[in-house]
């Protein structure tokens, strides 16, 4: 009869450096290694997120993640945590009196009918907020206010939650007429 070793495997990272908590990366929990292989855990990853948004890269047949918050240091990140709050008041300050907004950045289109409004896939990063399915947003455009609502949001392979800030996020609205621009607002209130 052989013995049967049970080999039992870590499901976090340990302790994140900055809070204690543990960091998970595992079950949607976010957490990163850090250039000095230090975890942050997920809640100090969102703290942060905003300032280094998290991307993906397709090569060779594979999506590959871009993490620019995975490259600092321990130091780097105690520093930049400490101005966080901050730099996230400029943001909310500077787009007064929206408490979301999302910044466009490429947009698709797909046919539904003849009679159906196009299904319209639209690219972009969360600058801050958090948008969710069903809310009612508003395109800001030359100058114009257009009221829409999220009918879907998509996963992102970077991570984080569909429509937190930080990450590349793909909204679907349905409306005739529109036409989206590189660098137009979505901004919820």
């Amino acid at each position: 009869m052989s013995d049967v070793i049970n080999a039992t495997e870590r499901m976090d990272l340990g302790p994140c450096v900055i809070c204690g908590r543990s960091a998970y990366s595992v079950y949607e929990g976010n957490a990163i290694r850090l250039k000095d292989n230090s975890p942050l855990c997920d809640h100090c990853v969102r703290r942060l997120r905003f300032l280094y948004p998290a991307s993906q890269e397709f090569s060779h047949g594979e999506v590959r993640r871009i993490d620019p918050l995975a490259d600092l240091t321990v130091e780097e990140v105690i520093h930049v945590i400490g101005e966080a709050g901050e730099k996230l008041e400029d943001l909310r300050e500077q787009y007064a009196p929206w408490n979301a907004v999302f910044r466009i950045d490429s947009c698709s289109t797909e046919k539904q009918g003849l009679f159906k409004s196009p299904k319209i896939f639209v690219t972009g990063y969360v600058l801050f907020g958090k948008f969710n399915l069903g809310d009612s947003v508003t395109l800001l455009q030359d100058g114009r206010e257009t009221k829409l609502t999220i009918q879907e949001l998509d996963s992102n392979v970077a991570g984080g939650e569909p429509g937190a800030a930080g990450y590349e996020n793909t909204l679907h609205v349905a409306q005739k007429g529109l036409v989206f621009r590189s660098g137009s607002l979505l901004v919820k209130a």
